[in-house]
């Protein structure tokens, strides 16, 4: 048996088809949805990482077939394995990152780019001062590689910087979907807890021009009745 035969079996063991069509409906992956069209085999996050961590040191061409799979839960694994053998070592991480830019075609859900953007993707661009490629990112007509671009900004916000997320966030004030809106309201809201103030001046000149839950997870964290107003003002709008 292959190495990749192995771990596709390892993976497969803990299929259900319930959970696949639970997952495919989680995820939007029916027709009309954003995640369609999808493959899923039923496998949860804890048991995908139980198999990550058996093959954590499988090499770059497994890497590669598994980011390339028809199922969604066996790129995860892919995706999981490359956060820990990039956060071992910072010349993999520039690799994967490359592989990634040229086949982002198989980040297809938030939860991929959930996964891989704060681990991977936004250490290796912030460590190497690269926030063009985040622009590029955020300008590509993919909602996903856009949904990445904010997701990047918790390795910025890690090291005490969040000026390119208050950027972010004003570019994406009118994008039409409820993914992003999520992504830049969650990303303020972790920006807020270090700079409540800055986040508040922020929100003072654009709370109207927010979607509203875009707006809602931005002020999760704040006192009721600041929450309150800013609501308030959304609302008058």
């Amino acid at each position: 048996m292959s190495g990749m035969q192995a771990i596709l079996q390892s993976l497969q063991v803990f299929a259900q088809q319930e959970r696949a069509q639970k997952s495919q409906l989680y995820l939007k992956a029916i027709p009309g949805g954003y995640g369609f069209p999808d493959h899923f085999w039923g496998v949860t996050n804890p048991e995908i990482r139980k198999v990550a961590k058996q093959y954590r040191d499988c090499e770059w061409g497994i890497l590669q077939q598994l980011w390339s799979h028809e199922s969604h839960e066996v790129r995860l694994l892919a995706v999981i394995i490359m956060n820990e053998q990039g956060r071992k070592n910072p010349h993999k991480r520039e690799i994967f990152y490359q592989w990634y830019r040229a086949n982002s075609q198989a980040i297809n859900n938030w939860d991929l780019v959930d996964t891989i953007g704060p681990h991977l993707v936004g250490p290796y661009l912030y460590s190497t001062n690269k926030s063009a490629d985040v622009w590029q990112l955020a300008t590509s007509k993919n909602l996903f590689e856009q949904r990445m671009a904010v997701i990047s900004q918790f390795a910025w916000l890690k090291a005490g910087e969040d000026e390119l997320l208050y950027q972010l966030a004003r570019h994406f004030l009118s994008h039409p979907h409820d993914l992003m809106h999520k992504a830049v309201g969650w990303l303020l809201r972790e920006a807020g807890k270090d700079n409540q103030q800055k986040l508040c001046t922020f929100l003072d000149e654009v709370a109207d021009q927010m979607p509203r839950t875009m707006l809602r997870y931005a002020i999760e964290h704040f006192e009721e009745p600041t929450r309150k107003r800013y609501l308030a003002i959304k609302k008058r709008k």
